[in-house]
């Protein structure tokens, strides 16, 4: 499945690389169970501040794997889903 950083929009078509509504470029949600946190900025479109806010609150759990910040996909749609 892919879907669109901009609009949200969710694509079942892996052959599509290109959203139809806004010509943002795809991102394959299947690919990564975890994000980092430049990742997660990108391909939801939140800012830093919003995470640190989610995060600050605890409604957004984040855990550091190695040297990186790592947050749940699953986490992240469910905060995004919420606001």
């Amino acid at each position: 499945m892919r879907r669109c950083p901009t609009c949200n929009r969710n694509y079942t078509d892996e052959a599509l690389l290109f959203c139809l509504n806004d010509g943002a470029t795809l991102v394959d949600t299947s690919a990564k169970q975890a994000l980092s946190i430049r990742e997660a900025r990108s391909q939801f479109g939140v800012s830093w501040g919003r995470l640190i806010i989610g995060v600050a609150t605890g409604k957004l759990k984040i855990r550091r794997i190695g040297r990186d910040w790592r947050v749940k996909r699953a986490d992240l749609e469910a905060y995004m889903r919420k606001r």
